[in-house]
């Protein structure tokens, strides 16, 4: 496996689109959103798994070397740093405006120049794998910011399900699948992208959100050492504008339930009631 190839996962809503982002602006790094079908990968065994992805990366480090694109979900030919955009007048929740496949890049490469390859659901269901096979790097976020900004978009989160995650996980399925409470269905995702993460990835390849914003993107250093020339202006979203107040008390209390485990690996109770406040 080349060591210059990274996974990269998170939680839905923690800022790895943003990462990517960040990453693409580096020199010698190139960082895809999501490229790869899940489906196509239903019925492989975990070597053939690898073996695929591997087989994709370096396709995409070639075409990239001698055509300057990749295979990546975008907007107007570039990863943005939301790819949740506007409001659906019909649902009037904000909308994915995702435009296209290919990413379109404008700087040169080395042979072994850094690639980032992300996907969320898919990725963290096959961790245990990949974290066998591959540099894994993870991205996580308040967990009360988390559940609002799922509870604010037109996605499957919204409603506590992950399709692509599910289809290799059936145990995740089976729980989400009896529960009839969606917010509950919600804090069982949330939990199992957690342990997941938890259980597959060290600790030092595991980046706060919230430090990525307050280090203008320097924190993203444990991906490629290229990213401490970073200092972005970026401003947290944890209390976006755009989130429902009104479900905010309910979402953490919930969350404040919780005594082990999931997001409490990582966040502590004064993390999430600091949400709480103007």
């Amino acid at each position: 496996m080349n060591t210059n190839n990274i996974i990269l996962v998170g939680l839905p809503r923690s800022g790895t689109t943003l990462t990517c982002h960040l990453l693409n602006k580096l020199p010698n790094t190139v960082a895809l959103h999501e490229p790869l079908k899940p489906i196509l990968f239903k019925d492989d065994s975990p070597a053939e798994i690898t073996h695929r992805i591997n087989q994709f990366c370096e396709q995409q480090r070639q075409s990239l070397l001698s055509q300057g694109i990749a295979e990546s979900r975008t907007i107007g030919g570039k990863v943005p740093d939301n790819h949740i955009q506007g409001i659906n007048q019909e649902t009037g929740k904000r909308a994915n405006k995702i435009d296209g496949d290919t990413l379109k890049i404008e700087k040169s490469l080395s042979h072994d120049f850094t690639l980032i390859v992300k996907h969320n659901a898919f990725f963290a269901s096959i961790l245990n794998i990949l974290s066998e096979a591959f540099q894994c790097k993870a991205v996580i976020r308040n967990p009360l910011s988390v559940l609002l900004s799922w509870n604010s978009v037109d996605m499957a989160v919204k409603q506590g399900y992950a399709p692509a995650a599910e289809r290799f996980d059936q145990n995740l399925k089976q729980l989400l699948r009896t529960e009839n409470d969606r917010y509950q269905r919600q804090i069982y995702l949330l939990n199992w992208y957690y342990n997941q993460i938890h259980e597959n990835i060290e600790p030092s390849n595991i980046i706060r959100y919230e430090d990525i914003i307050s280090s203008g993107g320097h924190q993203l250093s444990s991906i490629t050492p290229n990213a401490r020339e970073l200092n972005e202006p970026l401003r947290s979203k944890n209390n976006n504008a755009l989130y429902d107040d009104k479900i905010k008390p309910f979402l953490a209390e919930k969350l404040l339930k919780q005594d082990e485990g999931g997001y409490l690996y990582y966040y502590s109770k004064e993390n999430i009631k600091e949400i709480l406040e103007p």
